[in-house]
């Protein structure tokens, strides 16, 4: 395996949404001030698999936040099976720091985790004489808590959900007959497999490709962005199709592991390298079948022309450079298929020299291992980093002027304060007349509410606007030179010019 750079630091994966749970929201719901000094006092905890973070019954004297890996919660009366997940950017303490009460369940790491830990006398201290810090710091937590609140009401709604009403009945009829429709689908085929009635299958499975797409219209009709009713009644309803359906999802390859987040979130890199791979895998034809369907529809197949779209980018700046190396710097590059597409074009590959930044060592192994089976070694550097503190400045890579600098899949979870420090500091890299690429998912996008509610893989929207007002707002001081979409129309690309 190609060698990895060492310095240990947190990475970013998530952030802060008012509909999201966890995704760093005690960093990104603080003034930047504030955030700041809350990262320059933490400290980094690094845990190996099975070691016990924090002890039902004892005192919890620090505030963590996961960074990276999974911890499992676990209750004193089943402390052999987890009642709880926490992923990467979930706050872990803020309880026991509001109620000054022991914990009440025991939080182990699953796999090797790292961490940020915050003592509770340096939060206490600073809110002392801080009173702008203090409602800062209330008002994040509240946030937080509310957002669970919600979350958590959401679901005992859907348990009580029932659609006896003569209003609700009427209201979301078309969504209940689409649902019905879709699992009644999807029963016949799984009966024409197992008989293996071949011509019936074949039926069957048209039938259930366009129960699909119309069950997918529907959500965004009864519970999309714009769909009438409020952001509680959409979750209830929301949650109770999502129990409907988990069974079909967990037939498919791709939709399981959104839905299941084994690396605590939605995209991670194998779920994307997944999607370029586009190879149907599920339980049986029915599930390969289901599983087709996803990685044909319009939000995977967005991600799958994304690879296309940097291509080409990356290709327009070698040609530009006319013979002279270009430096191309990634941030969180994930699988980094699009660069391996570009060197196998390349007669020369020194006329093309990357540098990756990941804090997941995983998707650092994925792409080193890539790279040693390559053809001819590669001028590529891979760098475990953390993009928040190389942003604010907490950590340094010293790299030559870039040339490009982009990534994809990264900002649409951030929100726009993160979105523009990364700015900031991708402007500090990209040499004079150099490019910057931030790709995000538009709201047009037709699969947002199936995204949101059904397999939990919530983003940040941005329309060109929105994409203007970040460049406007950082060191670029300009909106976007261009906006690209890819041929699906639902991820665009803002291209900036230092």
């Amino acid at each position: 395996m190609g060698a990895i750079t060492q310095p240990i630091s947190i990475g970013t994966s998530q952030k802060n949404n008012a509909n999201r749970h966890g995704a760093f929201d005690l960093l990104f719901n603080l003034q930047p001030i504030h955030c700041e000094w809350l990262l320059n006092e933490s400290q980094e905890l690094e845990l190996s698999a099975g070691t016990v973070l924090i002890q039902e019954g004892l005192p919890i004297a620090h505030f963590y936040i996961l960074i990276e890996g999974i911890m499992s919660v676990y209750h004193p009366e089943t402390p052999d099976k987890p009642i709880g997940i926490v992923g990467p950017g979930q706050v872990i303490g803020e309880m026991s720091f509001i109620e000054q009460l022991p914990a009440s369940a025991c939080v182990k790491a699953s796999e090797r985790c790292m961490l940020v830990m915050v003592s509770f006398t340096k939060v206490e201290e600073k809110m002392a004489i801080d009173p702008s810090f203090q409602a800062d710091f209330n008002a994040a937590i509240l946030q937080i808590l509310s957002v669970r609140l919600r979350l958590l009401t959401g679901k005992l709604n859907a348990l009580q959900y029932t659609d006896q009403s003569a209003s609700s009945a009427s209201r979301h009829q078309s969504l209940m007959q689409a649902l019905e429709g879709f699992k009644t689908a999807v029963f016949k085929t799984r009966e024409a497999e197992t008989k293996r009635q071949e011509a019936q299958f074949q039926v069957n499975a048209r039938q259930t490709a366009a129960c699909y797409s119309k069950i997918i219209q529907e959500l965004e009709l009864h519970i999309g962005d714009d769909a009438p009713g409020t952001q509680q009644e959409k979750d209830a309803l929301g949650y109770k199709i999502q129990q409907e359906m988990a069974p079909y999802i967990l037939m498919t390859d791709f939709l399981n592991r959104s839905y299941t987040k084994p690396r605590g979130y939605a995209g991670d890199f194998l779920t994307i390298a997944n999607a370029y791979n586009d190879l149907a895998i599920g339980n049986g034809r029915t599930g390969e079948l289901l599983d087709r369907l996803t990685l044909d529809s319009p939000a995977v197949k967005a991600v799958k022309n994304r690879r296309k779209l940097l291509t080409e980018e990356i290709l327009n700046t070698i040609a530009a450079a006319n013979g002279v190396p270009v430096h191309i710097t990634v941030f969180a590059c994930g699988p980094a298929r699009e660069l391996f597409d570009v060197y196998a074009q390349l007669e020369d590959p020194s006329l093309l020299k990357t540098t990756l930044i990941d804090i997941d060592l995983q998707a650092l192994s994925y792409v080193s291992d890539r790279k040693d089976a390559f053809r001819v070694p590669l001028p590529m550097e891979l760098h475990r980093e953390n993009l928040i503190y190389l942003a604010l400045g907490r950590r340094k890579i010293v790299l030559p002027p870039q040339d490009l600098i982009y990534s994809i899949g990264l900002i649409d979870y951030f929100n726009d304060q993160l979105v523009t420090k990364l700015s900031n500091y991708a402007h500090q890299l990209l040499k004079p007349g150099g490019r910057v690429i931030f790709g995000n998912f538009h709201p047009q996008n037709p699969q947002k509410a199936f995204m949101d509610h059904i397999i939990d893989w919530k983003l940040i929207h941005r329309t060109e606007t929105d994409m203007d007002h970040l460049f406007q707002n950082s060191a670029f001081d300009k909106p976007c030179e261009s906006i690209r979409f890819e041929e699906e129309q639902v991820n665009l690309f803002a291209i900036c010019r230092k």
